[in-house]
């Protein structure tokens, strides 16, 4: 009886199409690796890691779990086929010094762990996932934040994040955008606004 039901189970397995089951292990993947990312976050942020070191760190971190190259150009938007290579090259360095020096200021109020963050089942949209997490602290309102994974690039990486509604790079796009209008659609001047945020941090 063992065998035959061994067998049956088998036999049904083999009929579950391969991109469903490619989905559920990504979906499956896509949770996990969000769990691990706030754990290793966690760890960086702690206090009694120096300001270098932490910097240090949290700059390989960045460059593992995020697809910045991709959050860059979706957030340079219809501007980014207008750049020549020497202006993207430009763009991309400062776009990620940007994201680092913006992660290292919240890392002061980062509280991840195991206790406080809740994650949930990673759900498809499009070629990705989003994997709906909740943070509870002790003084503050629970803030529900979404991650959006993708892997496209081979593994896991972040390509975006959402809290209470509100996409990252949606905002920084229309920032971009924004701020280009207001100065006849100049790349360069992009850049040095760029300059000046990351100088002034």
């Amino acid at each position: 009886m063992n065998d035959r039901r061994a067998f049956i189970l088998v036999c049904l397995a083999s009929t579950v199409p391969p991109s469903i089951a490619r989905a559920a292990d990504e979906a499956a993947r896509a949770s996990a690796f969000i769990r691990e990312t706030g754990i290793e976050l966690g760890k960086i942020a702690r206090p009694e890691n120096a300001p270098d070191a932490r910097r240090a760190a949290l700059k390989s971190f960045l460059d593992r779990v995020v697809d910045l190259p991709d959050v860059a150009r979706f957030c340079a938007g219809r501007f980014w086929s207008q750049g020549d290579q020497a202006w993207r090259r430009r763009y991309l360095t400062l776009f990620e010094t940007v994201i680092l020096l913006n992660v290292l200021n919240r890392l002061g109020a980062y509280r991840g762990s195991g206790s406080n963050v809740n994650i949930g089942n990673a759900n498809p949209v499009g070629d990705d996932y989003e994997v709906p997490t909740t943070v509870r602290s002790e003084k503050d309102a629970p803030v529900r934040v979404i991650w959006r994974v993708s892997f496209t690039s081979g593994g896991p990486r972040i390509v975006d994040v959402t809290a209470e509604g509100i996409s990252l790079r949606v905002t920084l796009r229309s920032d971009f955008s924004s701020y280009l209008r207001q100065n006849g659609n100049d790349l360069n001047a992009l850049l040095g606004a760029m300059e000046r945020m990351i100088s002034g941090s």
